[in-house]
């Protein structure tokens, strides 16, 4: 039955009020090459507000109604300019929020990156998203881990919180979620090992009539017991065939995203091509050229896997998974996941080899240079725009799995196995 959830306090990451936009400074801006999409709210105030001559021409001729499946989250749609945002000046500003101030943007752009969500573990959720190169570079900062925050909401964001349906994993929504991020950030074992751990803790919640107060016992007591987590050492083998594996999925999740992707074709098609060899007027797929970038990627950042351990625990926290609202939806998630953390990785290895285009726009110097942070974050955030931000087509990537009989935990093992 249906029943409220009184939520008054805010939950975060220690890094969420550190995030400020840089602006002009940005390689790969959000007013650029996105489809930006405006709510109800926002379309009346923009018809509705004075502005000079030219900002108001900008507004009436690229302000444009969805006209098909539109809803009030997306209601109208600016139409870009050679992929850039009519409303951007000659210098890259915007020229809306110059005019009338930030107060005067719509959410979508007041907000993004952030995320903010009542959610049903009893708290006002703020996240980031990895789809901002500045909040790769808040992550890259945090070689101790990821560490969040609980405050008090004021009187005006106390929100109670309606929910559908009752059900056990609803109300230990929290204590899982918590569980989960704990099991992320024990480096007693490798990140793909504890990313496993996590999927067959989550596995048993699948299970029927599980009781939740003794899954979570277990869970905190295996925690505890250095014995059984070490016996997870051995589950991710990382042999060869399981690297082919690995390197085949991912290459055809890549394939999957650049046929489909609007803005980014060139730049995937630069990650895919530092896999392929050319002879004899064929191209195939060179193994060797994933293992020369796999070396060029250790020497650059072999120091820095807390980083992707910070990766993983944003995205998890940030996509809200587990997802709590069915067993099923709950094992789809995790497949998500592991889909997303493991071609994050892939396209970070290739980053140290694939030399990809220029951002549209930038200087001649700005070219990201293969093995740096600079191209290691720009794969990053053109992959978080192609795939964390389109639904439709991480659903479909998903699906396959289960078409395919490949949704079981130990394909996730191949799956995030690099």
């Amino acid at each position: 039955s249906p029943f409220n959830i009184l939520i008054n306090k805010k939950l975060y990451p220690s890094y969420y009020d550190d995030f400020q936009c840089i602006g002009i400074k940005c390689k790969i801006s959000c007013c650029k090459n996105w489809n930006i999409t405006i709510n109800k709210k926002d379309y009346l105030s923009l018809k509705k507000f004075k502005y000079s001559n030219e900002l108001s021409k900008r507004i009436k001729h690229s302000m444009k109604r969805i006209r098909k499946d539109s809803t009030n989250i997306q209601y109208a749609k600016f139409d870009m300019i050679n992929g850039n945002c009519p409303l951007l000046d000659e210098s890259g500003l915007c020229a809306l929020q110059l005019e009338k101030g930030h107060k005067a943007l719509p959410f979508v752009c007041r907000n993004f990156p952030r995320n903010n969500i009542y959610y049903f573990s009893g708290y006002l959720e703020n996240s980031v998203s990895t789809a901002c190169e500045n909040v790769l570079n808040l992550l890259w900062e945090l070689p101790d881990g990821i560490k969040f925050n609980i405050a008090a909401l004021s009187d005006n964001e106390i929100k109670n919180l309606s929910v559908d349906k009752a059900s056990p994993l609803i109300y230990n929504a929290h204590n899982i979620q918590n569980l989960c991020i704990n099991i992320l950030q024990d480096r007693r074992l490798s990140l793909p090992q504890r990313i496993i751990l996590m999927g067959s803790r989550l596995r048993e919640l699948t299970k029927n009539n599980v009781d939740i107060s003794q899954w979570i016992s277990k869970t905190k007591a295996i925690l505890s017991d250095n014995e059984v987590v070490m016996k997870y050492k051995s589950i991710n083998s990382n042999s060869g065939k399981t690297k082919i594996m690995y390197i085949s999925n991912n290459l055809h999740t890549l394939l999957s995203i650049a046929v489909t992707e609007t803005y980014f074709k060139e730049d995937f098609s630069a990650l895919i091509n530092s896999l392929m060899i050319q002879e004899n007027e064929r191209t195939s797929f060179n193994e060797n050229a994933y293992f020369h970038a796999e070396s060029a990627f250790f020497k650059a950042f072999g120091d820095k896997e807390y980083f992707f351990e910070n990766l993983a625990v944003n995205l998890l926290f940030h996509m809200k998974i587990p997802n709590l609202n069915s067993s099923e939806e709950l094992w789809k998630s995790y497949i998500n996941f592991c889909n997303f953390y493991s071609i994050l990785r892939f396209v970070s290895v290739l980053s140290a080899k694939a030399q990809l285009p220029q951002s549209p726009g930038a200087n001649k110097d700005e070219l990201p240079i293969p093995g740096s942070k600079e191209a290691l974050f720009h794969a990053l955030v053109i992959l978080s725009r192609s795939l964390i931000h389109n639904q439709e087509r991480s659903n479909n990537l998903r699906n396959e799995f289960f078409k395919n009989e490949s949704s079981s935990l130990a394909h996730m093992a191949i799956l995030v196995s690099g």
